[in-house]
């Protein structure tokens, strides 16, 4: 979307591929950060109780799905995701706002509602004009290895980790949400907004 790209380089982590490429805002850390797992900061309440190799490929598109619902969450929350790096769990977190509300969320319904942030804010770029096909792709400059340090030499199969989120999203190849997966998260303006219907 034709931002800058943060300082998180999908070069050295490859799970930031999905948090450069198709972040509802452009390239930003704070939609995102699926690199965290491959930094040892795991989601054991959602399934993701190991670390990941960073220069893993498998998974990486499904982690980014993941990490970017939960992010949503707690920015929808005003919640400062660095507290992911000091053991405040997203079971933590969920008590906390439980206590405060005197709601019943559970990690997974927080990570629903992630989802639907997520796939609502998708809808919305795509009626400004994302073109995912054409705006989902790394700028040239991302295709080139280091030289030299920890990822010398390594560029992530961008294309491959981009479908394997779209599929985790229950999205077209193209990008494009699904009517079904609109209306399953109870997004029926947007459904109409991207179906006519």
């Amino acid at each position: 979307m034709n931002m800058g790209v943060a300082a998180h380089d999908p070069r050295a982590f490859f799970a930031e591929v999905v948090t450069t490429l198709a972040s509802p805002r452009g390239s930003c850390h704070i939609h995102g950060f699926a690199e965290a797992i491959e930094l040892g900061a795991t989601l054991p309440e959602l399934g993701y109780d190991k670390q990941m190799d960073r220069f893993e490929v498998v998974g990486k598109g499904e982690v980014g799905a993941v990490y970017q619902d939960v992010q949503q969450f707690w920015n929808s929350l005003i919640w400062c995701f660095f507290y992911f790096f000091s053991n405040v769990s997203i079971s933590v977190e969920v008590k906390l706002l439980n206590k405060v509300t005197g709601w019943d969320v559970t990690p997974q319904e927080a990570r629903k509602i992630g989802e639907r942030i997520v796939n609502l804010q998708h809808a919305f770029n795509l009626r400004m004009g994302l073109v995912p096909e054409r705006d989902h792709k790394a700028p040239e400059r991302m295709l080139i290895p280091h030289k030299e340090g920890g990822a010398a030499g390594k560029v992530p199969p961008y294309e491959y980790i981009i479908k394997e989120y779209y599929k985790t999203r229950g999205w077209t190849e193209k990008g494009i949400p699904t009517r079904k997966k609109l209306l399953e998260l109870g997004l029926e303006d947007a459904a109409k907004e991207v179906y006519g219907y």
